[in-house]
């Protein structure tokens, strides 16, 4: 009869272990590998693989970078002897060419403390980029491209004040056709964010300054920002300051929410992708509080299904040797699919720029987990009979 009682609860252990299996199963499983030929062949482009200048450099010239998803090209912000707008192989990092650069300059209106900055491409393949501008009385400038094709016709879609003082830090879009919408972190004295809302494909723009209830700190949204599900909802964070961790913002519209990641993890990018809401960061200056500075390139992915609590599903660093200082705080992650296949590139300013392959788990319907987890519970009762 003992035998009998412990072979009954090692069994329905057995049940309960199995039933949790099932339940941990929800959760997404993210792998990132390395993108073959990407760089020096290891997924990773560093200043020595470009040995271009005017396309990645270790000076703070480079901050800006976005994924074309109807090409499959990055492309890529450099300011070295002005401003370089230029446009990589998404798959070997390899340099295609540069876009018009003529806009950037005084004699034709460019203004800010940068003329060009960062970079956004929308889901119809025309590319946006930002300037930076650090005064209250200074325009915001934003140009568009056609597309990232060689030749492409540029213009300047808006140049306005926006009430902010500073914004630029950071560029993300979401839309396609006519309907767009470009964010930017403010900075300076502001809490919030700039939107950029177009009717008309992206040819004129009017921008709305928002400042979410809640968030207290200057530039809160300033170093990292992205759109989640759509327009409304935002994610965004400043990162370590002075002695404190300022955490990822998430702002639906009228809620706040809040998550705590490393300190350093600003640069950001959502995409809600095989029915997952995935945040993708990469640690442009490692924890801040951390010595050595072990933390710096490492890129990391979040389950962000609920915006209070962040579940953290993998990371990586491709990146060898000691990581060259990023002060600034700046840079760019990008998730991007382009035939079937869903990359992450993240470039950490003045170091490079990392690229993986990733594979998302499929996650079971609630139905199949309610239907598995039954089928768990009478195979446990049918070895207890048969015990």
């Amino acid at each position: 009869m003992v035998i009998c009682n412990m072979r009954r609860k090692t069994l329905n252990s057995l049940g309960v272990i199995a039933l949790m299996t099932l339940v941990a199963g929800a959760q997404a499983q993210v792998t990132l590998t390395a993108k073959a030929s990407f760089g020096g062949g290891d997924g990773w482009l560093n200043v020595a693989d470009a040995n271009d200048a005017t396309v990645l450099e270790a000076g703070n010239l480079t901050r800006g970078m976005a994924f074309d998803s109807t090409t499959g090209r990055l492309v890529v912000v450099n300011r070295t002897g002005g401003m370089n707008i230029n446009v990589l192989d998404g798959g070997t990092g390899a340099k295609l060419h540069t876009l018009n650069n003529s806009l950037y300059t005084g004699a034709n209106g460019a203004q800010g403390a940068f003329f060009a900055n960062m970079v956004t491409v929308d889901g119809s393949g025309r590319v946006y980029v930002g300037n930076l501008a650090t005064s209250i009385t200074g325009n915001f400038q934003l140009y568009r491209y056609d597309s990232s094709n060689l030749g492409a016709a540029v213009a300047r879609v808006f140049n306005s004040t926006t009430g902010v003082i500073r914004l630029g830090d950071n560029l993300d879009s979401i839309g396609s056709g006519n309907n767009i919408s470009v964010l930017a972190g403010a900075g300076g004295g502001s809490f919030g964010y700039v939107r950029l809302d177009s009717s008309d494909g992206g040819n004129t723009f009017t921008s709305t300054a928002i400042n979410p209830g809640g968030a207290t700190v200057a530039g809160d949204f300033r170093l990292g920002m992205t759109f989640r599900e759509d327009s409304s909802r935002v994610f965004g964070t400043q990162g370590f300051l002075g002695s404190a961790n300022r955490p990822t913002f998430g702002f639906d519209g009228s809620g706040l929410s809040q998550s705590t990641t490393s300190a350093g993890e600003r640069p950001m990018d959502f995409i809600e992708y095989q029915g997952r809401k995935l945040l993708a960061t990469v640690a442009t200056a490692g924890d801040g509080v951390v010595s050595p500075n072990v933390f710096a390139n490492a890129v990391s992915v979040y389950d962000v299904t609920d915006p209070n609590n962040f579940v953290k599903l993998t990371s990586a660093n491709l990146t060898t040797g000691s990581p060259v200082a990023n002060t600034n705080g700046v840079g760019a992650v990008q998730w991007g699919v382009f035939n079937g296949q869903l990359s992450l590139y993240a470039m950490n300013t003045n170091n490079g720029i990392q690229a993986f392959d990733v594979s998302v788990e499929a996650v079971p319907e609630p139905a199949t987990m309610i239907v598995l987890a039954g089928a768990a519970a009478i195979a446990a009762r049918r070895r207890r009979k048969n015990s």
